[in-house]
């Protein structure tokens, strides 16, 4: 009979053993989507472990997903929209709940740049969600530069604050997986 070795954090043998495979099984991922990007990236270790979750979504999603960025990131903007075809296009990609759900947002900038919607607004949202997404991820810059060439071109964002591009995508993921996003006090401001 062997007692499970306790560890002064209280975890056992087993259970690091288990967080071990965990973070292995994320590694693999990681170095799997990292080398689709391109070789540069596959030998960058430091992303290793902190590569975001939508970068695992098919192509398809990730389109829609950039729009809802965008979205997110102008939900003021969409919330004061009463041109009727914006809002129909946006939602036949991102669906209505999650319009709903973006429109109820706070604004997370405090001046954002102005915007007009273009002939196509998705195609706008994607752009601008696309460098929300790019602008946010903090890891090695060899693997910005490459994520950069999923979305179309922008670069109307140059002086937002990193932590609030992360807030706009944190909000983004959590309506894309469903759940309403988490308000806070300074969220609003």
């Amino acid at each position: 009979m062997s007692a499970a070795v306790m560890h002064p954090d209280g975890s056992t043998g087993a259970d690091r053993f288990e967080q071990a495979r965990v973070w292995r099984r994320r590694w693999a991922q990681d170095a799997a989507l990292l080398g689709s990007i391109g070789a540069i990236a596959a030998t960058d270790g430091l992303a290793l472990g902190s590569l975001p979750p939508w970068l695992a979504l098919p192509q398809a999603e990730r389109v829609g997903f950039a729009v809802l960025t965008g979205a997110v990131l102008r939900s003021r903007r969409l919330r004061r929209t009463v041109d009727g075809s914006v809002l129909a296009a946006v939602s036949a990609v991102i669906g209505e709940d999650r319009l709903d759900g973006v429109i109820a947002l706070p604004r997370r900038l405090a001046e954002p740049p102005p915007l007009r919607w273009s002939a196509d607004p998705v195609a706008q949202l994607h752009a601008l969600g696309g460098e929300v997404l790019v602008r946010a991820f903090d890891g090695p810059e060899t693997v910005r530069q490459r994520l950069a060439g999923w979305f179309p071109p922008s670069d109307r964002l140059a002086r937002a604050d990193r932590r609030a591009l992360q807030r706009i995508g944190t909000d983004a993921w959590m309506l894309w997986e469903g759940h309403p996003p988490v308000r806070s006090p300074e969220a609003s401001r």
